[in-house]
C-alpha cells in the first residue's frame, strides 16, 4: 500500500485540478461555443481524475494492515466527504453557468437571500427555488463562491495539514508534558466528556440552523429513513450529472464512516432526540443523557480510586485524551462545514426544474446523515458507544489504567 502522504497528495492534486478547470470554465463564459465546450471537457476530465484519487484514498483508509491512527482515518474521511460535496456544488454551478439546462430561477438582489418556500408553480409556470440560494447575485457569482469554498477546503488536504487544520488545545489541568497524577487525570477525563458534549451540541445547532432553511419538518421525516439512501435525481446534463454523482459519493462516505448498521440502530433514538430539541430542550442536556455522561463520570471516579491503578500509564493516557479531543474537534469543524455545504447543494439543485422537490429531500437526507454521524462519533469518543476505527474513547482510555482494562 502507498504511504498516507502519497495517497493524500493524489487526491489533493485532483481536487485542485477541479478548482483550476472550473476557473477556466468561469473565464470562458461569454466566449464562443467551442471555447466553452473545451472548458467543459477539461472540467469533466478533472472530475474523472478526482474519482481515481478518491478510490485510492478509500482503499488506503479501509486497509486494516496499515498503521493509520483512528483520528486520522475519521478526520480524513470527513474531509473527503466535504471535498466531494463541494466538488459536486462546483460542477452543478458550472453546469448551470454553462447553460446545460434552463435555470428555473435567477437570484437577484441580496447576496444572502432569505429562506425560500418549497417549490411551487408560479403564475408563469416557473418553479421557485426549494431552499436558499448560494451566495451570489448571478450564476457566475454562484460558481465563483463554490470554487472558493472548494479551494479553501483543499488547503486542509495538504499532506499532514488535516491533522493541524483545526487548531485546538484540549482543556487540561496541566500543560503538555507535565507529570499527571490520578486526580489530575480524573479532572481531565471528565472535562473531556464535557468538551465532547459541547462540541457536538455546537454542531447540532449548526445543523438545526441549516435545516431551518429547508424546513425542519423535512429533516424530521428524513431522520426516519436514516441511511436508506438519497432520493433519485435523474441524469441531467453533463457537469450537473457529475455533480450529482459527487453529492451521492459524499453521502456514502458519511455512512461508511460510522457504518450503516450503527446509523440504523441510532435512528429511533436520534429521531426522539430531534423531537425533544424541537420542543425547546437544550442540546447540551440531551446529549449529556444520550451519551451517558453522568454514569461515565461516576465510572471514572471509581476506576481512579482503585488500589491497583497503573500509575505509570497515567501520563500517556492523559496525552491520549488530548489527541482524542483534538481529533473530535476537527471532526466537528468539518461536520459544520458539511452542513453549510448541504444548504448550498440544495439551493443549486433547486434551480433545476427537472429536480423539483427532490432538492429539498436531498438536503434533508444529508442533514439527517451528518446529524447521525455527529451522534455516533460523539458517543464513540466518550467511550459509551461502539468504538469506531479502533478509537479508544474517554472511558476506554480510563479503563486502560487498571489491569484487564481496555486495550
Amino acid at each position: 500500500m502507498p504511504q498516507f502522504d502519497a495517497v493524500t497528495s493524489t487526491y489533493l492534486k485532483s481536487t485542485r485540478e477541479i478548482v483550476a478547470a472550473a476557473r477556466q470554465l468561469r473565464g470562458s463564459l461569454g466566449a464562443g461555443d467551442a471555447v466553452i465546450e473545451a472548458a467543459v471537457q477539461s472540467l469533466e476530465e478533472a472530475a474523472g481524475r478526482q474519482e481515481t484519487g478518491r478510490a485510492a484514498f478509500r482503499a488506503y483508509l479501509s486497509e486494516p494492515s496499515e498503521a493509520v491512527k483512528a483520528v486520522q482515518v475519521s478526520r480524513n474521511a470527513l474531509a473527503v466527504a466535504l471535498a466531494e460535496l463541494q466538488s459536486g456544488n462546483v460542477l452543478i454551478a458550472a453546469g448551470q453557468a454553462a447553460a446545460e439546462v434552463p435555470l428555473a430561477y435567477r437570484p437577484k438582489g441580496s447576496l444572502k437571500p432569505p429562506p425560500m418556500p418549497s417549490p411551487t408553480e408560479t403564475a408563469g409556470g416557473t418553479p421557485e427555488p426549494a431552499v436558499p440560494l448560494p451566495p451570489g447575485e448571478t450564476k457566475e457569482e454562484s460558481l465563483d463562491a463554490t470554487i472558493d469554498q472548494l479551494e479553501d477546503t483543499s488547503q486542509g488536504l495538504e499532506p499532514g495539514a488535516i491533522q493541524t487544520a483545526f487548531a485546538f488545545t484540549a482543556p487540561s489541568a496541566t500543560a503538555p508534558g507535565t507529570p499527571v497524577d490520578a486526580g489530575t487525570f480524573g479532572t481531565d477525563a471528565k472535562s473531556a466528556l464535557s468538551t465532547i458534549v459541547s462540541e457536538a451540541a455546537k454542531t447540532v445547532g449548526c445543523v438545526l440552523t441549516e435545516a431551518g432553511k429547508i424546513g425542519v419538518d423535512k429533516l424530521t421525516a428524513a431522520l426516519g429513513k436514516l441511511a436508506e439512501g438519497l432520493p433519485s435525481l435523474g441524469q441531467i446534463g453533463r457537469l450537473i450529472r457529475l455533480g450529482i454523482d459527487k453529492i451521492k459519493e459524499a453521502f456514502h462516505w458519511l455512512v461508511d464512516l460510522v457504518g450503516e448498521n450503527l446509523l440504523g440502530r441510532a435512528k429511533e433514538e436520534l429521531r426522539k432526540f430531534w423531537e425533544k430539541l424541537q420542543s425547546g430542550e437544550a442540546a447540551n442536556g440531551l446529549l449529556e443523557v444520550g451519551y451517558g455522561i453522568p454514569a461515565a463520570k461516576v465510572e471514572i471516579e471509581r476506576t481512579l480510586a482503585r488500589s491497583d491503578l497503573l500509575t505509570a500509564q497515567i501520563g500517556p493516557a492523559d496525552e491520549e485524551l488530548r489527541t482524542l479531543l483534538s481529533g473530535f474537534h476537527g471532526n466537528m469543524e468539518l461536520a459544520r462545514k458539511f452542513a453549510s455545504g448541504v444548504t448550498i447543494a440544495g439551493g443549486l439543485l433547486g434551480l433545476i426544474p427537472a429536480v423539483g422537490t427532490n432538492a429539498v429531500l436531498v438536503a434533508a437526507t444529508l442533514d439527517a446523515t451528518i446529524l447521525g454521524v455527529v451522534f455516533v462519533l460523539g458517543r464513540g469518543s466518550a467511550g459509551t458507544g461502539v468504538p469506531l476505527a479502533q478509537t479508544r474513547g474517554v472511558l476506554q482510555i480510563t479503563r486502560g489504567l487498571v489491569p484487564g482494562g481496555a486495550a
